[in-house]
Parts: C-alpha cells; sequence; structure tokens
C-alpha cells in the first residue's frame, strides 16, 4: 500500500512528461528516467534510517523537481519556453542529465548535514 501512496506524485510527473511531449518516442523515456530513478531512491529510502534514508528521499524529490518544472513550462509556453527558440527543444535532452546532477548535489548535502547533526546529537548525549 505505501508503494502505490508513494508513487502517485511520480504516476502524476510522467503524465505531465507524456502531455507535454505529445509522442511517445525515446526522448520520452530519456525524460522519464530521472522520475523512475526518483521513485526508486524514494522506495529505498522509505527502507532505510539515518543519514542515507534522508539523502535518498531528498534526491528522490530534487531529481523529480527538474523534469517537473521544465515540462511544466514547456506545456504552458511561461516565458516563450516552447515557441521561443528554434533550439529550445534541446533541453529535452539537458534536463535528464540536469536534474540527475541536481539529485546526486543534494543527496550528498544532505547526507552530510544529517551525518553531523547525528554525530553532534551523540556528543551531546555523552
Amino acid at each position: 500500500m505505501a508503494r502505490i501512496l508513494v508513487g502517485i506524485p511520480f504516476a502524476l510527473v510522467l503524465v505531465l512528461i507524456l502531455l507535454a511531449e505529445r509522442t511517445f518516442n525515446l526522448f520520452t523515456i530519456w525524460n522519464c528516467l530521472p522520475v523512475i530513478s526518483g521513485y526508486a531512491a524514494m522506495l529505498g529510502g522509505i527502507r532505510m534510517r539515518g543519514p542515507i534514508a534522508v539523502a535518498l528521499i531528498s534526491a528522490s524529490i530534487a531529481v523529480t523537481f527538474v523534469p517537473t518544472i521544465f515540462h511544466l513550462a514547456w506545456l504552458f509556453d511561461w516565458q516563450h519556453t516552447a515557441t521561443g527558440s528554434s533550439t529550445s527543444a534541446l533541453a529535452f535532452i539537458f534536463a535528464p542529465i540536469w536534474a540527475f546532477i541536481l539529485g546526486i548535489v543534494v543527496c550528498g548535502v544532505s547526507w552530510c548535514i544529517t551525518f553531523l547533526v547525528q554525530c553532534l546529537v551523540a556528543a551531546n548525549r555523552r
């Protein structure tokens, strides 16, 4: 049951990607990869405890954020995202890369912060 409830936001983002791209091709699959990996990281984070759990859950949210914002901007043509330039569609290639980079950075930072907090709490208990 928890997998289904956790998966609903990720499924909605996948639907958003399909709506924004209007066709199903390799770029659609490429743009869905961050969301799918985010779901897998969220499930892994829910099963674990400590800094690893916090890192996986925060990376899951971060890696899903980039495709969500990009595809919303494309779908609703915010600031002429879709119609402003002939090369604006190149973002479909780079958005997943940016998502994974952001996910890795957020994962590392959140793990370090959680680890330091745990060490400080342990030191104060002594």
